[in-house]
């Protein structure tokens, strides 16, 4: 983990986080970042100079930040890289203050969450092996005199490009599953799972559909059927939801950590 306010800067501008042009929005030339991370449009306009300056972070996700931007960079990399509980952690090593955090907290998971739903495909096609799986997080009890309900997710990933998706949902049945792998397998696909009925609809939607079933074996000792990738995947997961439990309408927020690395 980058650590040096130099080495930093480079990493967020060969990632386009930060940019090192921008154009003038008053005479559309294109200016450079100087030393001190700002912007000035020094042209002169009818004959008086125009000495505009913006920060380099207009526009950028540190517009608003009043951390340091190596601060905001080290405390996104750990939400990124260290597994819960780290709350604790960012505050003794970042020095950052209660309020501060969490606010980083819930404006970073905003923004994986939109980077997740925006970079996200289709799994699979035809040759294509996916073992897909539901799994569920949580489970009802009072804490605080607030109640917290288990979620059920569905995943799936891809045994070769190792792709995956994780989708909440309200019902676990066989109209909402069909509802999912449409969504998100492509047509063709082979499809690996264990022997829930809600599956058998599968090879007449066409999708190859094999089986395991668990309560023999985890692997089916005719075809080799397996879903270990996706109970490996469930395992990570796990590891990344707080124990302690998580509100429903914030649950959502947690999974693209899992999906971005």
């Amino acid at each position: 983990m980058a650590t040096d306010r130099g080495n930093i800067l480079d990493f967020l501008y060969s990632h386009v986080v930060l940019k090192k042009t921008r154009k003038c929005g008053g005479c559309g030339s294109v200016l450079k970042v100087n030393t001190g991370r700002k912007i000035t449009c020094g042209k002169m306009v009818s004959k008086h100079k125009q000495a505009k300056t913006v920060s380099a972070r207009k526009r950028t996700y540190f517009e608003s930040a009043k951390l340091p931007m190596e601060k905001v960079f080290m405390l996104v990399s750990i939400l990124l890289w260290i597994k819960p509980p780290r709350y604790e952690f960012i505050r003794g090593n970042l020095k950052i203050a209660q309020q501060t955090l969490t606010d980083w907290y819930s404006f970073s998971r905003e923004v994986f969450v939109s980077f997740a739903m925006k970079h996200s495909e289709k799994l699979g096609g035809e040759g294509s092996i996916i073992e897909m799986d539901e799994a569920k997080f949580g489970k009802r009890k009072y804490n605080v005199g607030r109640i917290i309900d288990g979620v059920w997710v569905w995943g799936a990933i891809d045994r070769t490009s190792k792709k995956l998706f994780l989708v909440p949902v309200e019902k676990r049945d066989r109209d909402t599953l069909l509802g999912v792998i449409k969504e998100w397998i492509l047509n063709g696909t082979t499809i690996y799972s264990d022997c829930w009925r809600a599956y058998d609809c599968l090879s007449h939607e066409g999708f190859i559909h094999q089986t395991v079933n668990h309560s023999k074996h985890f692997v089916d000792p005719v075809t080799g059927t397996h879903t270990n990738n996706i109970e490996r995947l469930w395992r990570e997961v796990r590891a990344s939801v707080p124990k302690y439990g998580v509100r429903r309408s914030h649950f959502v927020c947690r999974l693209p950590c899992r999906i971005l690395l």
